[in-house]
């Protein structure tokens, strides 16, 4: 289970942490980094699956464009706890 997740420069994310329990909920007003958040863990998702994850504390560094077409680096660091699969 994810346990905690700093993004930096992702789309509407300048700067986001969370810390994640059993049951998460994203709200917001537009703009406010929700789908931008859900994304990121789509990403996480991607990389596991493909076995780019494999330390307990990984960072992700990405490079994105802006709508500026500026190009930032977007860091992704989460932190994970493996757990039993029943």
């Amino acid at each position: 289970m994810i346990k905690r997740i700093k993004v930096k420069n992702f789309k509407a994310l300048k700067l986001a942490e969370l810390e994640f329990s059993h049951l998460n909920l994203f709200a917001g007003l537009n703009g406010m980094g929700k789908s931008s958040f859900l994304q990121v863990l789509l990403l996480l998702r991607q990389s596991y699956l493909q076995n780019l994850l494999l330390h307990l504390n990984v960072s992700l560094m990405v490079k994105v464009n802006t709508p500026d077409l500026k190009r930032k680096a977007c860091v992704i660091h989460f932190t994970y706890q493996m757990t039993n699969s029943k």
